[in-house]
């Protein structure tokens, strides 16, 4: 028979495990909303909080990558690794700006426009998904 002191370990560890779980599942998702709420209000606020805001919610491709990652090791659905890619797209539209071709100001606000009306079409399809069953 295992010891009681191993059990509540390893029922500590299961804990643990679920708490870590349930913070992954909800950050990517979260993190898509805070983003496409600073994108839409974007050309409302003054400059200075844009710039926080792009500070703040500037993900580097390394923590994209370790979400993407740590949901495929939790075996969470492809809706995770869906909203864990999704802000590169505005990753790569600035690479675009910045690199190659130098959007104008009309095309850049549809570029947020498109990107914010996606955002919430896939947070509004995947809360359908889970929770309107």
């Amino acid at each position: 028979m295992e010891n009681p002191d191993q059990r509540a370990a390893i029922s500590r560890l299961f804990v643990i495990l679920r708490r870590i779980t349930r913070i992954v599942k909800i950050l990517p998702f979260a993190y898509l909303l805070v983003l496409a709420l600073c994108m839409a209000l974007d050309s409302i606020m003054p400059e200075w909080f844009c710039r926080i805001a792009d500070n703040v919610l500037n993900l580097p491709a390394y923590s994209i990558i370790g979400m993407c990652g740590i949901g495929r090791l939790l075996k969470l659905c492809s809706w995770h690794r869906v909203a864990c890619l999704l802000p590169s797209a505005t990753k790569v539209a600035n690479y675009v700006d910045s690199y190659v071709i130098t959007f104008t100001q009309g095309e850049m606000v549809v570029l947020h426009a498109f990107f914010v009306l996606t955002f919430f079409l896939f947070l509004a399809l995947s809360y359908r998904h889970f929770f309107a069953r």
